[in-house]
């Protein structure tokens, strides 16, 4: 999951809850999560601690990357 990250800051960006880009792409990419309820509430119980506005910023996160192709088909 973790790729070639050798520190923090190569996680980014930072969702909330504890929640990193890496991991969502992790579960985007091989664990064909799609929404944000499938990584908040059926691959991780991070739902109970993100706010609104975070699963906003998750959501445009989970959009730019299947714009990118990240997300399966």
């Amino acid at each position: 999951m973790l790729g070639p990250a050798r520190r923090p800051e190569d996680l980014a960006p930072w969702l909330g809850a504890d929640l990193t880009g890496a991991e969502v792409r992790y579960l985007m990419e091989r664990e064909w999560a799609q929404t944000e309820d499938d990584v908040l509430w059926r691959r991780s119980k991070l739902g109970l601690r993100v706010s609104p506005d975070e699963r906003k910023v998750l959501g445009r996160f989970m959009t730019g990357m299947v714009g990118q192709g990240a997300a399966p088909s």
